[in-house]
């Protein structure tokens, strides 16, 4: 039989390694622990809980430091039974769906004679094919605005999945939210109306964009008013709620990253 989730909110600072940690949660929990920890975790765990706030579908992250930052991250493709037993949902990322190599997650090709990768609009006609697919549009358009939103430079296939079960194909809550523009990156990972760098994307590449997809661009502009609307009242409010707890160098990022996103709502252009 295997052991319920942790009750992970009470291992903060407890001094347990990243190593003891992650053979602890096996199976429920992904304990991220990237090279860039100082930056990329508190960064991921501000965007995740953000976007928690305005209503997304995330899976439960925690920001811990053991004292080393880690992201401790549940498993949305694991379900326990009545009987206590750990249920396993079938998950491919959107490069799998699409029959492409992992490498071709990026949209533009990283060398010359790499294949082209893949394309929103290619990810987006999977939603024909989902249980409920007007839901699936709407998730995956909250996907391709909110990375936007946000200035993520990591918003490539393999970081948007799809569930299958018993009931069908849907769209995974998303995942690995992060705000590159803070650290200087300035290109998507897939563009919007062929064009990814984020100074750039305008009306007219939202209306392409939407062309693109096959759907109508007032769709884009009604889902993109709700988001910015929201992000613009949870702002601060998620500021203050990651901030508790984190260390220095981690709050001083989280102010950056509030100023960063609120000035590209602000100045974001799709009429």
């Amino acid at each position: 039989m295997c052991s319920p989730p942790v009750k992970h909110t009470k291992l903060q600072h407890c001094g347990v390694s990243v190593h003891e940690l992650a053979s602890h949660i096996s199976g429920t929990y992904r304990v991220k622990n990237p090279r860039l920890v100082n930056i990329y975790c508190p960064d991921v765990f501000f965007c995740m809980q953000l976007a928690k706030a305005i209503g997304l579908s995330v899976p439960d992250v925690q920001y811990l430091e053991l004292p080393e930052p880690v992201l401790l991250v549940q498993r949305y493709d694991r379900r326990w039974t009545a009987d206590g037993g750990l249920l396993r949902i079938h998950q491919i990322n959107g490069c799998q769906t699409l029959n492409l190599q992992p490498e071709q997650k990026y949209e533009e090709p990283h060398y010359a004679t790499a294949p082209p990768g893949a394309t929103f609009a290619q990810l987006f006609q999977l939603h024909k094919l989902f249980s409920v697919p007007a839901a699936a549009q709407v998730q995956m358009l909250h996907w391709l605005l909110f990375n936007t939103l946000i200035g993520s430079s990591n918003a490539h296939a393999k970081n948007l999945s799809v569930l299958v079960d018993a009931n069908g194909m849907r769209v995974a809550p998303v995942y690995d939210l992060v705000c590159g523009s803070v650290y200087g990156y300035t290109d998507m990972a897939q563009s919007v109306g062929g064009e990814t760098n984020f100074s750039v994307i305008d009306t007219v590449e939202w209306t392409r964009q939407a062309k693109d997809c096959g759907v109508q661009v007032a769709l884009v502009q009604r889902l993109a008013q709700q988001l910015i609307k929201n992000i613009a009242l949870k702002l601060s409010f998620t500021n203050d709620a990651c901030k508790n707890g984190m260390h220095v160098e981690a709050r001083t990022l989280i102010a950056q990253l509030v100023q960063q996103i609120a000035g590209k709502n602000q100045h974001f252009r799709l009429k």
